[in-house]
């Protein structure tokens, strides 16, 4: 049983692959104190979580958290150990892919994760971590990911002023529901 279960999901963009190779390439020194799956090793899960992102329906969020369970289950006992499970698709596919508009796939997942850890581990802490970007600085880079991994043709104008939400302005009552 590990000592406590550490979820990295994500976000894209912001360091989690880096991260994940620092890990990978340190895993000899890590091994007394961690145990860790990082996305290679989790790909039918994050091809679930990637599914639930588009669909959101109930039954690939069953098949997600299933899969998370059974990634669990395949542990070898880790006595004192922490465990780390890393992956950007923790959260689904990175937003702006398709009609995707946003992270809001995340908390639900994340939800059914920690619904796997407790029936499995009822007592062991859990820490969930995401790493992030300034808004700016994340359209910039999620712009050229987009470039190199999709079909995507909108100059990176284009694709700001589409992709970047508008807060709304609070100082302002209106009566029209979209302002809501």
């Amino acid at each position: 049983m590990p000592r406590k279960v550490i979820i990295h999901a994500g976000f894209h963009k912001t360091g989690t692959s880096s991260l994940q190779q620092v890990l990978s390439a340190n895993r000899p020194l890590l091994q007394p104190e961690l145990a860790m799956r990082l996305k290679g090793q989790m790909q039918v899960l994050t091809h679930a979580t990637r599914g639930y992102s588009t669909w959101r329906d109930d039954l690939t969020l069953v098949k997600a958290a299933t899969r998370f369970g059974a990634v669990l289950d395949d542990l070898v006992t880790m006595p004192k150990r922490a465990l780390l499970i890393s992956a950007e698709e923790f959260s689904g596919y990175m937003p702006r892919r398709s009609s995707l508009a946003d992270y809001s796939a995340t908390p639900i997942l994340l939800s059914g994760y920690c619904e796997e850890i407790t029936a499995r581990f009822p007592k062991i802490e859990q820490v969930t971590y995401f790493s992030t970007r300034a808004p700016k600085s994340w359209l910039q880079i999620g712009f050229c990911g987009h470039v190199k991994s999709s079909s995507m043709t909108l100059d990176d104008d284009t694709f700001a002023k589409k992709f970047t939400r508008k807060q709304p302005n609070l100082s302002q009552s209106s009566n029209r529901c979209e302002d809501r």
